[in-house]
């Protein structure tokens, strides 16, 4: 069994210090209106954006605690939609989840989960149906104490 010297020992937990450290600046710049578009045309796929239609999100206008907000999108029944989104203006990361959805099922989809939100922002629900089409609907979300750090 080698044991390792102080040098080495040193310099291996130097690496692993620069290793945790990276990660915090690769998202400096996230929660820009550059890092929303991004987010926005990963959901889009760069397809045009209708309002409304057959998704509707549910989420309160004013919430007091950002680290629990409670969010749930609806599609209605008997629409043909394969995909749900869901983007935070305001968060460090804005894109918070991107699911697909049997289009089997065919019936009402509705996906509840709770967030967390850096600061007041506009909350975006998407939806996408078989046939290319983007649908969303969006909330502006007024948040008392922020959840994100």
């Amino acid at each position: 069994m080698k044991f390792l010297t102080r040098r080495e020992f040193m310099v291996a937990g130097g690496a692993l210090g620069t290793a945790m450290v990276v990660p915090v600046n690769v998202f400096a710049g996230s929660g820009s209106k550059a890092s929303v578009e991004a987010a926005i045309q990963k959901v889009t796929g760069g397809a045009p954006i209708k309002e409304g239609g057959p998704i509707l999100l549910k989420v309160d206008k004013l919430v007091e605690n950002g680290a629990i907000v409670p969010v749930t999108l609806v599609t209605k029944k008997g629409s043909d939609i394969v995909r749900m989104a869901l983007v935070v203006d305001g968060n460090p990361v804005p894109l918070i989840f991107s699911v697909g959805v049997d289009p089997a099922l065919s019936g009402a989809t509705t996906i509840s989960t709770r967030i967390k939100m850096k600061q007041t922002s506009i909350v975006r629900a998407f939806a996408s149906d078989s046939e290319g089409n983007v649908y969303m609907s969006s909330q502006s979300v007024t948040i008392t104490i922020g959840g994100c750090g």
